[in-house]
């Protein structure tokens, strides 16, 4: 069975802001698809959160939560800053990372 996804607000204008050049919406998509069949995919950030690599050259980090029926896209994130610059960001949004 495969899931459910639902994308948050911010991630969902984090996806129509994100740089096409570098992480085309095609790439964005197969990501969630994949996820979709393989949830546990991404690399732990927390206990409830992953993340993802997507884009040319991996520069976007897709942050999701999964459970047994659905998936949450939390943010998609220009991982080109400082840790400290995304852990606020995350962190403004509610996210433990």
């Amino acid at each position: 069975m495969t899931l459910e996804v639902i994308w948050t607000s911010g991630a969902s204008q984090d996806y129509l802001n994100a740089d096409a050049r570098l992480a085309p919406t095609s790439a964005i998509d197969g990501l969630v698809q994949l996820l979709r069949l393989f949830p546990e995919m991404g690399s732990p950030e927390s206990d409830k959160v992953r993340r993802a690599l997507v884009g040319n050259r991996r520069v976007y980090g897709l942050f999701y939560s999964s459970d047994a029926t659905r998936i949450i896209v939390l943010a998609l994130i220009d991982l080109r800053q400082s840790p400290e610059a995304i852990e606020s960001l995350l962190r403004d949004r509610g996210i433990d990372s």
